[in-house]
């Protein structure tokens, strides 16, 4: 499957991972999914340079969700959902990665060991935190870890080089 078609159905997923979470789930779970969607798909426009809008406007969307992101961390402490606000920390924690990815790459250029291990122990811990809700048998946390795992290995991260490949 080339790349563009594989990307696509992991969106595509994330996408029916949102509904299903409208659905099934709480306000607070749909407006997680809902707000990490249109984030990737934010980054993604970014990374590509693929311009619709305004950067302004691309600026305060972005940090709109962002600012929904946290306050979905806050709703999961004062739950006390300590797996959820574990998960929404490490991801918290990938948007400041992105950010510094995106906005300030010579300093991680500068930093790339760091950079590199701080990325492989959130992958690491989100994927526990998968493995602890699969274990658990909860099986839509679970799924949604995981996808979202793929979906940030394959898309943002590109850790198989697929984007040079393409191009080459």
């Amino acid at each position: 499957m080339p790349y563009p078609k594989f990307k696509l159905a992991i969106l595509a997923l994330l996408a029916i991972d949102v509904v299903i979470y409208a659905f099934v789930g709480t306000l607070t779970r749909f407006l997680d999914a809902f707000s990490w969607m249109l984030l990737l798909i934010i980054y993604e426009m970014e990374s590509m340079e693929i311009v619709f809008i305004s950067q302004a406007v691309v600026s305060l969307v972005r940090n709109s969700l962002i600012a929904v992101i946290g306050w979905v961390l806050l709703r999961y402490f004062l739950d006390n959902q300590w797996l959820d606000v574990t998960n929404s920390a490490l991801w918290f924690v990938m948007i400041i990665l992105f950010e510094l990815k995106m906005r300030w790459p010579t300093i991680v250029q500068k930093y790339q060991p760091v950079y590199n291990v701080t990325n492989m122990a959130v992958l690491a811990g989100l994927g526990i935190v998968a493995l602890i809700w699969l274990l658990d048998s909860a099986w839509l946390d679970a799924f949604d870890a995981v996808l979202w795992l793929v979906a940030l290995v394959v898309i943002d991260l590109d850790v198989f080089k697929l984007e040079e490949h393409k191009q080459a």
